[in-house]
């Protein structure tokens, strides 16, 4: 995930389903301040930060806060889990935005979609679009 751009997914609507309310339960509040204590040195202002975060969601949090989390693999992989976004769909979503506009895309994606069903989405936790371009690009090759 990293080039996990969480400001993007949330303009585009695609993380959460329309007027679904998202619960945080203690476990994640616990993770969430150890993912922030990596940024903010004082505990109290992890309080302070999650504070903004529950009273006004992600766009609450102070810049210095958001330009870290935009950029942090496990934050990324905090807010998929508390969402319950499979990998499958991060990772499909990542594949269709990095190769936009190549032929067969929709048959690259379905054999992506296919691989991870059978084994799993380990593969391809990291791709880069750099990463995409090179898979499709021996995908399509192998199909030749």
């Amino acid at each position: 995930m990293e080039n996990f751009d969480l400001r993007k997914y949330l303009a585009e609507g695609k993380l959460l389903k329309e007027n679904e309310v998202t619960v945080f339960d203690d476990e994640s509040m616990d993770v969430l301040f150890d993912i922030i204590l990596k940024y903010v040195e004082d505990p109290s202002d992890v309080e302070k930060e999650l504070e903004r975060f529950e009273a006004g969601g992600y766009d609450d949090f102070s810049p210095e806060l958001m330009a870290n989390l935009d950029r942090d693999p496990e934050f990324g992989a905090w807010y998929n889990n508390v969402h319950s976004i499979k990998e499958e769909e991060t990772s499909t979503r990542d594949a269709k935005d990095a190769l936009e506009g190549q032929p067969n895309l929709d048959i690259y994606l379905d054999s992506l979609k296919n691989d991870i069903r059978l084994n799993g989405p380990e593969g391809y936790v990291g791709f880069g679009d750099d990463d995409w371009v090179e898979d499709y690009g021996e995908f399509m090759a192998n199909r030749a």
